[in-house]
């Protein structure tokens, strides 16, 4: 596994249990942000107080602004943008809610995982994730 990935799935470990608290506290999450900053420290980024009534898309849209302003500042190595959306599960076609995770990293690595989930009984039960190739929107020229 290279650096890339590795730094990857680090986010993934680090913002899945926040989806998760939001899933079970308020039955859904609104889109958030995480970046692995040079040091090897994460920090988290989340959509001004003000704009946290937006349409999902517009609060994703100002996230990714952040993300890239950071990477542009050589201040990220590695981002993670986490949203929900409707799946489409491979195996049966059935529609399924989901959490994605974006995964960018400076060393022109870029993944979309999509991990379906089940909220039931005040839990979630995440399913096997699904891998995609990433747009590379964050460090898009940098590497």
């Amino acid at each position: 596994m290279s650096d890339a990935q590795t730094e990857a799935e680090e986010l993934v470990n680090a913002v899945l249990p926040h989806a998760e608290d939001m899933l079970i506290a308020h039955g859904e999450f609104l889109p958030f942000g995480s970046a692995m900053t040079l040091d090897g420290d994460i920090a988290e980024l989340s959509v001004a107080e003000e704009n946290r009534d937006s349409p999902v898309e517009a609060i994703v849209e100002e996230l990714k602004l952040s993300l890239r302003g950071g990477a542009g500042s050589n201040n990220f190595r590695a981002t993670a943008l986490v949203f929900p959306i409707h799946a489409q599960l491979p195996d049966s076609g059935d529609e399924t809610e989901a959490v994605a995770i974006a995964l960018d990293h400076q060393a022109n690595y870029s993944v979309v995982l999509i991990i379906p989930y089940i909220l039931s009984g005040g839990a979630v039960e995440f399913g096997e994730a699904i891998a995609q190739e990433g747009e590379h929107e964050i460090f898009h020229g940098q590497h």
